[in-house]
């Protein structure tokens, strides 16, 4: 696919660990385009959704803890997906993805992090984000009336 080695071994410059090659790889196989488009090829050093203080954005902490929900339920060809979408900087198409997930596998994230991702501005109304999200919150309030101060508002 590339016509070319991805990287040359002898180059010693190249400092990436085999997960962040993994997850350039598969954004380059999954979009179809070359290593040098990859959002992160010309930073330093790589972002790792492993590592909270490398993420530059508040929606990829959002990201990294949905990504952990789905390996904590064994989902983790979600969660793996999860992780490169929110590499590739796709937020929106990133918390859709949760949501649909979470749906599909039957799990309901804490709360916080529901109302968290609700009020990020990536969350548009009408999206699967936005439909599914504030589904699982009124079923949390159906169910845990105490779990949301009563200030909390579901958007509609």
């Amino acid at each position: 696919m590339f016509h070319e080695p991805f990287f040359n071994i002898e180059d010693t410059s190249i400092n990436v660990s085999d997960e962040e090659l993994y997850r350039w790889v598969s954004w380059c196989i999954f979009y179809g385009r070359s290593k040098d488009e990859y959002p992160l090829a010309n930073r330093e050093t790589p972002a790792s959704a492993d590592d909270p203080d490398d993420l530059d954005d508040p929606d990829d902490l959002l990201l990294a803890d949905f990504a952990q929900i789905l390996e904590e339920a064994k989902a983790y060809e979600h969660a793996d997906m999860l992780d490169n979408i929110a590499i590739a900087g796709e937020f929106a198409i990133g918390f859709d993805f949760a949501m649909l997930s979470c749906r599909e596998l039957g799990i309901t994230p804490p709360t916080q992090l529901l109302q968290s991702m609700m009020g990020s501005p990536r969350c548009e109304k009408g999206s699967h984000t936005y439909e599914i999200g504030n589904a699982l919150l009124r079923k949390t309030k159906a169910t845990d009336v105490d779990n949301e101060p009563p200030e909390t508002v579901v958007r509609d």
